[in-house]
């Protein structure tokens, strides 16, 4: 945040309850590089910043736990909505990088458009920044529950040279959100705990009219797409995800396409075993089954994994 041309008013970090020491680091670094910066517990949360003629440059809210990338991004999005002086909300996941130039397309971009209400960034590869993960966002196959990215893995020059491509949602990587949005719309929806929420959120903002848009010339770096290590961890962190991932896309079918809810149970449930036996990854298929028995038990998501 500190390098970009344009910078935000405020940085709020959510912290979403941390074991590794990193929101003392947090804390420490922010006293050295901004003024007064501000933190704050869920209570003080609800309180927000109405009180200040000023609003900090530096918030961080210790959410205290793994809430989740909707809840743990709410309480700070409800922070930055308790004054009125912010007429944007740029969420940024932990392991992105944006160019210097990056906030400053975004906002002549939402100057351009003021029809549209959500945009989204071109994504690149940390570790490959010439290569696209994707081009704003991504389309959705409601039938299937599948979601693909655009314009993934061209170059950067070829995708900054294509048209506005039909995106069905803004990758939440990069969300840059016109406040009013959240306003009209509410949050994002904290029944899910990782993944969907952003399409989620897309589709509600359709709803009330607003457009949503990709923002080409703003550029922002995203671990994500780097190779994953075959190491413990990261195999517990893959199984997590793949029951989370499960678990969202059949809430979310049931709560936007019900009628192709027995379509995409049987399509997850199968295609996804399939998939796992192929790559022989053994130790996620029970998490398959779980998210599956969850769901039918109408159980929320449960199982955590720490990415942002």
């Amino acid at each position: 945040m500190k390098q970009l041309t344009v910078k935000p008013e405020t940085v709020i970090v959510c912290d979403n309850g941390s074991t590794d020491g990193s929101l003392l680091k947090i804390s420490d670094w922010a006293k050295k590089n901004y003024s007064a910066p501000q933190e704050m517990d869920l209570v003080s949360t609800k309180r927000g910043l109405n009180e200040q003629e000023h609003p900090p440059e530096f918030v961080l809210i210790k959410n205290g736990a793994n809430l989740g990338y909707a809840a743990g991004n709410n309480n700070g999005i409800r922070v930055a909505l308790s004054t009125y002086r912010f007429e944007f909300i740029w969420l940024l996941n932990n392991d992105t990088q944006p160019s210097k130039d990056a906030l400053k397309h975004l906002k002549l971009c939402a100057i351009k458009h003021p029809n549209t209400g959500i945009f989204g960034s071109t994504i690149v590869n940390t570790e490959r920044p010439n290569i696209v993960q994707c081009a704003g966002g991504y389309r959705y196959y409601p039938l299937t529950t599948i979601c693909r990215a655009v314009l993934k893995d061209q170059t950067l020059g070829f995708v900054l040279e294509q048209p506005e491509p039909k995106l069905d949602y803004i990758y939440g990587a990069s969300f840059f959100v016109r406040s009013e949005v959240f306003k009209k719309c509410s949050l994002l929806n904290e029944d899910y705990f990782l993944y969907f929420e952003e399409v989620d959120f897309c589709l509600r903002a359709k709803q009330q009219g607003y457009k949503i848009s990709w923002c080409k010339d703003s550029i922002v770096a995203h671990k994500g797409g780097a190779t994953i290590k075959n190491n413990k961890s990261t195999l517990t962190a893959s199984s997590n995800g793949h029951y989370n991932e499960n678990l969202s896309a059949l809430l979310f079918t049931k709560n936007w396409y019900p009628g192709l809810l027995p379509v995409a149970f049987l399509f997850r449930l199968i295609g996804k075993l399939a998939a796992l036996v192929q790559r022989k990854e053994w130790q996620s298929i029970p998490m398959i089954l779980k998210a599956h028995r969850d769901f039918i038990c109408h159980k929320k998501n449960q199982r955590t994994m720490r990415t942002w």
